[in-house]
């Protein structure tokens, strides 16, 4: 006796399993790009601006947000070259003004 539903059921069912899958992937990929793109406008802003004014930043709400991107930003200014090519004194120097910042905001807040 075989299944009730067939064997073409059984191989649908596979590959819709592998289609979600798939699907999961490439969420996690575009969630990753978003996030990506994000830490650049951050990145763009401080560089060309000397601050980074955007919401996370300025609101109190979102100071845990603000810390986990401003992490994230500390990790690539590291990677950065010191000397030679582009100049990235400017973005090391908000980057930091920032960081302290937010820190002074968690102690207070604390």
């Amino acid at each position: 006796p075989g299944s009730p539903f067939g064997t073409s059921t059984v191989v649908s069912t596979q590959s819709t399993g592998h289609l979600g899958d798939q699907l999961k992937q490439m969420d996690s990929k575009r969630k990753r790009a978003l996030e990506a793109k994000e830490l650049i406008d951050y990145i763009n802003e401080a560089q060309n601006t000397s601050s980074i004014s955007s919401p996370i930043f300025t609101d109190q709400a979102k100071i845990h947000e603000a810390s986990r991107v401003l992490y994230k930003i500390t990790l690539v200014t590291q990677d950065l070259p010191k000397k030679g090519g582009r100049d990235f004194t400017r973005l090391t120097s908000v980057v930091s003004r920032v960081t302290d910042d937010l820190e002074k905001s968690l102690v207070q807040n604390f």
